[in-house]
């Protein structure tokens, strides 16, 4: 093998490397409910989706296909088993708002 394949070899390699680093999880919040009984952490993946996970477990992932910036989802607490997802666009002018109403089985 020539030393400009064992170049391209390599290149490709940590083409590979960087472009499956970039499939999980890269950033996380963790909101606890009003009485501190339960905890949600929202993960998000490289295009903003956040999944939602409760004790160690995926309980939501999100339905539509991502976003182009960095969004952030945060939780408004309407009981100690049951919350509000929600996404506020500033950006414009809340025209993609979004919001899911979600209920803990315990």
């Amino acid at each position: 093998m020539g030393k400009k394949q064992k170049h391209i070899r390599v290149v490709l390699i940590i083409a590979v490397i960087c472009m499956l680093s970039g499939c999980g999880y890269d950033r996380k919040d963790v909101f606890t409910s009003p009485d501190g009984t339960n905890t949600i952490t929202i993960k998000y993946d490289y295009a903003s989706r956040p999944t939602l996970f409760y004790n160690g477990e995926k309980i939501w992932e999100y339905p539509n296909s991502g976003f182009n910036e960095e969004v952030y989802f945060y939780i408004e607490w309407d009981s100690e088993n049951t919350f509000t997802l929600k996404y506020d666009d500033g950006r414009h002018k809340g025209k993609y708002a979004e919001e899911y109403r979600i209920e803990l089985s315990q």
